[in-house]
């Protein structure tokens, strides 16, 4: 059996397992105290054996509270829904709406169930990821400075930039194609110079080099018809 996976129903835990073929168990008392009965764990396993026959439960050891192996009695899925649907109780009707509206349905789909967060726990979460998101941000932004700086030392402060942007500065109309080979000029350029490249963020292409504008120029003019 897996680790035990409790869920909440109102104020009392209900302890779910799993066996080596993913088919989900209960704790049987668990079961019966959130149904608020008075039936013991004899005869609701009786009910259950004599509803669907043999091999519906079983007896494991689980540690309690102080972590000492306790003798468990657990109930398939299928024993503990067929107890929860034949419950009088109040609360043991308001325990079976949960458990297949909510508990089953969650279960399938994620393989876990997580109770729906109350208004401060999202506004808690929502807090939390809006503040990781800055600080990937920041981030990014101080290492977009780092390499700027850098690239400033490396070539005594030369304005850089991109192909398409140089040639949106200068008004030159050219194909995906003649400005891809343009960057290839201007990168062998900068290899053979031994003048450091740089990287941009690019809608079109995700991130594109830049390059020293005066090298940009050169390799437009030795293309360029």
């Amino acid at each position: 059996m897996s680790q035990i996976v409790p869920f909440m129903f109102e104020t009392l835990e209900i302890r779910t397992l799993t066996n080596e073929t993913n088919d989900l168990w209960f704790v049987l008392k668990d079961v019966l105290d959130a149904m608020g009965t008075a039936t013991t764990t004899t005869n609701a396993l009786d009910s259950i054996a004599q509803g669907l026959g043999d091999g519906y439960s079983a007896v494991i050891p689980i540690p309690d509270a102080l972590g000492r192996s306790q003798e468990t009695t657990i109930v398939a899925e299928a024993g503990a829904t067929y107890l929860v649907a034949r419950s009088n109780t109040e609360q043991g009707k308001r325990l079976n709406r949960f458990i297949h509206i909510e508990v089953l349905p969650q279960i399938r789909k994620t393989g876990a169930y997580a109770a729906p967060l109350s208004l401060g726990e999202q506004l808690l979460a929502n807090a939390q990821a809006y503040l990781a998101h800055e600080r990937r941000i920041a981030s990014l932004e101080k290492k977009q400075v780092e390499v700027m700086q850098t690239i400033h030392e490396l070539t005594g402060g030369e304005d850089y930039t991109t192909i398409k942007g140089y040639a949106r500065t200068n008004h030159l109309r050219a194909d995906r194609t003649f400005l891809a080979n343009v960057g290839k000029r201007a990168t062998a350029i900068c290899r053979t110079r031994g003048i450091a490249t740089g990287k941009v963020n690019d809608d079109a292409w995700d991130q594109v080099n830049s390059y020293p504008r005066a090298i940009v120029a050169e390799a437009f003019k030795e293309l360029l018809p």
